[in-house]
């Protein structure tokens, strides 16, 4: 069989040939390009065109030649001897096989795939001449030499950030992956974003290409880039029946909230089981750090939203429900009420996007906001301006700031500081449910262990935010 190309990758005839000769010679193929030129893709679509599987081995720094072959796992077999486990008399049982020698036995001819090799030292190459040579090694532990059942294709990658050994080079059949030409480039996004309209393809490559030619240029957009670019630049506004979807959901979600509360409030074993439970005054509340419906159930009336608005919140009429308890029933009546509240946020929000249909809705500060989709096929620089703000990002003047919002949780905060780049020289969040996890042994005690799991749930901890 031979490669020539996919339905997702596009080859050119020379890489179509190199990848053949490289078949037909039995020897590894090394390839090398600058990064963004489809190196890594190429092994995963040729074992996808020729029906054959793959071994992936992606290099890193620190990657050693023998963890290619296998490893003997010394460690593991000294502390099962010490436990009397039976399988330490086999040795094998403790060698653990690496990429070639799962590609050594395979019954079918394999695709092996050496990620980045110019990553690893500079004696890495050479240590593997003898086995990608011979296509055999040997294991000192078991005494026995593994030789390839069926001879595998390696692909070798390089991105040239160092020059491999004469050596090795000489073992390889080497192909340059030279960065595609207009032609070819269209083919590629063809292949991904089909049916793009023809004045838009062609305004985005003479901005891509014309960016690739600025001299003095650090690194060059790659292939990469150019579809992420694309996929912003057809990614779609709000859908025409968005708004009418919305209403829907809102008004049956309004008639489940009715049962949610006959499920809670009027039902006497969820009273039992949660008035007088976990009880936080507001004075301790401020003290562990509690905000959102967790101090609003102690009886604090404090709601960023109204406190400190932001977005257009000073623009809806909403209430900010506070219950004085500061049990777990307290709590859950704070959210639930807030679920109307929200109701009546996003069915005022629909309102304000019919009034301002065809209306500017984002700023017109084009430093730091994407240019209009439909300027982008009528202006050069609009295109590149979008283009930089995608690839670079804009850069932020130095100094601190602390943003804080109103989340489901309570306070969500960010604090970022800038040395004057593209990205923040450092960033800490606030995290809601970090501060309500503290809070629950003070929540706990006197309490039943069969109180902990209404007390945990009335908190409403999230891992993944506390993690942050």
């Amino acid at each position: 069989m031979r490669f020539e190309g996919t339905d997702s990758y596009v080859a050119t005839p020379d890489l179509m040939l190199a990848v053949n000769a490289a078949l037909a010679l039995e020897r590894p193929l090394l390839v090398k390009g600058e990064p963004g030129t489809g190196k890594t893709l190429l092994a995963e679509e040729v074992a996808r065109s020729l029906s054959r599987p793959l071994f992936q081995w992606h290099i890193k720094s620190t990657t050693k030649a023998q963890q290619g072959l296998y490893e003997y796992d010394a460690v593991s077999r000294l502390r099962d001897s010490q436990l009397g486990e039976a399988k330490v008399a086999d040795i094998a049982n403790y060698i653990k096989r690496g990429v070639l020698w799962e590609a050594f036995e395979s019954e079918v001819p394999a695709i092996v795939l050496i990620d980045e090799i110019d990553k690893a030292d500079i004696e890495f190459p050479n240590d593997l001449l003898r086995e990608l040579d011979r296509m055999e090694f040997y294991v000192y532990e078991t005494h026995e030499t593994i030789r390839a059942k069926r001879r595998p294709l390696v692909v070798i990658t390089s991105n040239n950030e160092k020059e491999l050994p004469d050596a090795f080079l000489r073992r390889c059949f080497f192909h340059y992956i030279r960065f595609p030409d207009r032609d070819t480039m269209e083919r590629i996004v063809d292949v991904h974003y089909p049916g793009l309209k023809k004045a838009l393809l062609q305004e985005a490559l003479e901005v891509f290409f014309n960016l690739r030619d600025v001299p003095g240029l650090k690194k060059k957009p790659s292939t990469s880039e150019l579809l992420d670019w694309l996929k912003i630049l057809l990614a779609e506004d709000i859908p025409p029946a968005f708004v009418d979807e919305a209403r829907a959901y809102c008004r049956n979600f309004r008639k489940l909230i009715g049962e949610y509360e006959r499920l809670t409030w009027q039902n006497k074993m969820w009273q039992r089981r949660t008035q007088g439970i976990g009880i936080v005054s507001a004075e301790d509340a401020i003290r562990l750090g509690l905000s959102g419906p967790n101090l609003r159930g102690s009886g604090l009336n404090w709601d960023i939203r109204k406190r400190e608005p932001y977005l257009f919140y000073d623009q809806v009429d909403f209430d900010v429900p506070v219950y004085e308890a500061g049990d777990c029933d307290a709590r859950a009546r704070v959210r639930i009420d807030e679920m109307r509240e929200s109701l009546r946020i996003a069915e005022q929000s629909l309102d304000k996007i019919e009034q301002l249909a065809g209306e500017p809705w984002i700023a017109d500060e084009r430093k730091v906001v994407l240019p209009p989709r439909e300027e982008l096929q009528t202006s050069m620089e609009s295109l590149i301006h979008h283009f930089k703000l995608v690839s670079e990002g804009y850069r932020v003047p130095a100094g601190e700031v602390y943003v804080p919002i109103e989340g489901p949780r309570g306070e969500e905060g960010c604090y970022v500081v800038s040395d004057g780049g593209a990205k923040p020289w450092r960033v800490h969040f606030r995290a809601p449910s970090f501060l309500a996890i503290a809070a629950a042994p003070t929540l706990c005690q006197q309490h039943l262990i069969a109180d902990l799991i209404a007390i945990s749930a009335s908190l409403d901890t999230l891992m993944g935010d506390s993690d942050r």
